[in-house]
């Protein structure tokens, strides 16, 4: 006589069972939205930060092109950065603190895992550092007050 009582156990055993299997359906439905929508949105923050660094890498480039006078003081700060005048200095020193920012937030994405988008920008600023006199002279004037990443400045310090 008391299978009815043992009826009502079983279903609401079979319906609890329901329950956890739809619970455990959802989280994981839940997690694999939520990991769609974390990829979504590196790769929108990828593409912008490749967006804000190569126009960032043209506004200096323009500088270059729409100004010769900046473009010689360029040229000659880094043969010979002695040779420039007060205001000249105080150009090619923006510039190349410029450069510099630009070569620290690249390799600070890349470090963060956003970017990958060196393009050979920080390689080619290092380079020049390293095989120009006028930036070596500059680069060793700033030494001690460089507030950048040590990874960068030893790179452009190195032989």
């Amino acid at each position: 006589m008391n299978w009815p009582i043992r009826d009502k156990m079983k279903t609401t055993s079979r319906l609890r069972g329901a329950v956890e299997v739809a619970g455990i359906v959802a989280v994981i439905l839940t997690l694999v939205i939520v990991g769609y929508e974390l990829r979504q949105n590196t790769s929108q923050l990828r593409a912008a930060a490749s967006y804000s660094m190569t126009q960032g890498v043209n506004s200096m480039n323009a500088g270059i092109y729409n100004d010769s006078s900046l473009a010689a003081i360029l040229i000659n700060g880094e043969r010979d950065y002695a040779s420039l005048d007060s205001v000249q200095r105080m150009r090619f020193d923006a510039f190349q603190f410029s450069r510099l920012n630009m070569a620290e937030h690249i390799l600070d994405l890349e470090a963060e895992g956003v970017s990958e988008l060196n393009f050979s920008f920080v390689d080619h600023v290092v380079s020049r550092f390293r095989t120009q006199p006028g930036l070596q002279d500059f680069i060793s004037t700033y030494e001690e007050t460089y507030v950048g990443s040590e990874e960068l400045l030893s790179r452009l310090t190195s032989q």
